[in-house]
């Protein structure tokens, strides 16, 4: 069990990051969770791809996701899957910090 309040915000430079955990399963070669809280107005990273499937989860705010060539608005409540491979990044478009949950895994 992990306590929200028990795991450190790392502070970066668009706002910061919580690890929760990064490793193998039983079925999985890896299986990653984590939350990331972006300030007004930042993208996450540019649009990248990775081996990694990816559901993100927003937790907080207002954000648009860039998917290949497609751009989709998504708010608290709302979920992203995303496949392998596929270009994608995120950005922060509310008034305050947008918050989301990411989590990746692959065999």
């Amino acid at each position: 069990m992990l306590n929200w309040k028990d795991l450190p915000m790392a502070k970066t430079d668009k706002g910061g990051r919580r690890e929760f955990f990064n490793k193998p399963t039983s079925q999985l070669g890896k299986f990653e969770m984590h939350t990331t809280m972006l300030n007004k107005g930042m993208v996450s990273h540019d649009q990248h791809r990775h081996t990694e499937e990816e559901i993100i989860l927003i937790i907080r705010g207002n954000t648009e996701m860039h998917i290949a060539d497609s751009f989709h608005s998504a708010s608290a409540g709302d979920l992203v899957f995303l496949s392998s491979g596929v270009l994608h990044a995120l950005r922060n478009t509310g008034d305050g910090p947008c918050e989301y949950f990411a989590f990746q895994w692959k065999q």
